[in-house]
């Protein structure tokens, strides 16, 4: 079976119809109060798709009561294979309602395998209800030591991301167009190390070690497990790839990632190839039933990658990013800028450069740019990279980064995002990893600046 016959993917395609969504959530209104509400409107922000297990999406909502005001909503719509697996989380969700709130707490639709919830009231997160709270930032900073923020001088919360059971990004934008603060919060260990990493990473900064701008900590509340920090300003590298400042952007960004590389940075965690490869045939599982005729290419694939294995493992451990992306690095006024460091880690620097030589591949890819223009924005990191380190990529060990990266990367942007073409996407990620791990890749050769043959084969 593929996606075609997967209950979640139709579940999520009918969800991207705005009159059925509509009509899901009038239903849900008239249950919840007794009453049929005269205007529903809707507007998609996010969803993610687990092919033949669970799919959620999260939406706005401006109901319009049949008397009072109109009421805005957001809420996290959850679709599932299993209906007994529906049923529990759903019979879960009664027992954790939070009343009184503006819409309903949780409802079920039994026919449609669907439960949903009012943003913050699902079963996960549940701080976040007192995060998005309006006095909620001074709460979150009485324990702030030295020059704290005024949170008067902020607007109320609104949520920027959410991934229920991971994580959500809450801002608060400043009254007179000032520095914005935000607050990220997750489960325990991955929100202390978020706070840790982004500590060492500020100090690095103010000593002069590091020239890029990042999140400045403010304060770390215990009982939220919630990191307020300073909000970083900027263009990302994806919507500054076909503009004027493109090229000095990348070069940018090339020079932090070596300066970051050759730091004194001592991050707590570290990065090995086995746990990308265990994280790789995780991911590609879910690609193979939802696309089965690829199956056999994504296995070769794994497999030539946990071959060469052992050989990833570098020789000196530096601090890494661990997962940089066109989207996750900005540039402002000449000046890069990186907006979070939950990954960093002692490990590998060709994993930082694979991942970014893969994702400006895999935007070429999706037509977002030209191959020409990806050819000149890799070059351009290239470029920046040796300035500043004096080194150039080992491109047998490059092509590994770069293949594990792309089948990752399409993986996360294209099929759990169900970016329009999607399938096409994953294709050409596929394709594009066997370029890349025979020496044949054009994105590889820009990144090498030089014929490409793995183990010294001219391609």
């Amino acid at each position: 079976m593929s996606f075609a016959e997967d209950p979640v993917y139709g579940g999520l395609r009918d969800l991207r119809s705005e009159p059925r969504l509509r009509d899901l959530l009038a239903r849900a209104w008239e249950d919840w109060c007794g009453s049929t509400p005269e205007d529903v409107r809707v507007t998609w922000l996010q969803s993610d798709y687990q092919p033949f297990v669970r799919g959620w999406v999260r939406v706005q909502a401006r109901v319009t009561p049949s008397s009072g005001e109109a009421v805005s909503l957001e809420l996290a719509l959850h679709l599932f294979a299993l209906p007994e697996l529906a049923e529990t989380v759903a019979e879960n969700g009664r027992q954790l309602s939070i009343l009184p709130c503006d819409g309903p707490p949780m409802f079920f639709r039994h026919d449609l395998n669907l439960v949903g919830w009012t943003i913050p009231n699902g079963p996960d997160l549940r701080t976040l209800a007192h995060v998005l709270k309006p006095d909620s930032l001074s709460m979150l900073l009485e324990d702030c030591l030295g020059d704290c923020p005024d949170p008067a001088q902020y607007l109320e919360p609104t949520l920027h991301r959410y991934m229920p059971s991971e994580r959500a990004v809450v801002r608060w934008r400043h009254r007179e167009g000032g520095s914005s603060l935000y607050a990220r919060l997750g489960d325990d260990e991955r929100s202390m190390a978020a706070f840790s990493n982004a500590a060492k990473v500020s100090k690095a900064c103010l000593d002069g070690e590091l020239g890029i701008r990042s999140p400045v900590p403010i304060t770390f509340h215990q009982g939220l497990q919630t990191m307020v920090a300073n909000w970083v300003e900027g263009t990302t590298l994806t919507a500054q790839m076909t503009g004027a400042t493109a090229m000095d952007a990348f070069r940018g960004a090339g020079r932090a990632l070596a300066e970051l590389h050759r730091s004194t940075v001592a991050p707590s965690s570290f990065w090995s190839a086995d746990q990308d490869c265990v994280e790789l045939t995780h991911h590609l599982d879910g690609v193979g039933h939802a696309l089965p005729d690829l199956r056999g290419r994504l296995t070769q694939i794994a497999n030539a990658l946990a071959g060469r294995c052992e050989q990833q493992e570098p020789a000196d451990a530096v601090p890494i990013h661990g997962a940089p992306t066109c989207g996750g690095i900005l540039y402002d006024d000449g000046r890069i800028g990186f907006t979070r460091w939950d990954t960093l880690a002692l490990g590998d620097p060709l994993h930082d450069a694979g991942r970014m030589v893969a994702h400006v591949a895999y935007l070429s890819g999706r037509g977002m740019i030209t191959p020409d223009r990806a050819f000149t924005c890799i070059d351009a990191f290239r470029r920046g990279y040796r300035q500043a380190s004096g080194e150039a990529f080992d491109v047998e060990k490059l092509s590994w980064h770069m293949a594990a990266s792309l089948l990752l990367i399409g993986k996360h942007h294209s099929l759990r995002r169900l970016a329009d073409g999607w399938e096409d996407h994953i294709r050409f990620v596929v394709d594009e990893a066997d370029r890349v791990l025979a020496g044949h890749s054009a994105f590889l050769r820009a990144a090498a600046r030089k014929p490409v043959g793995i183990g010294g084969r001219a391609a």
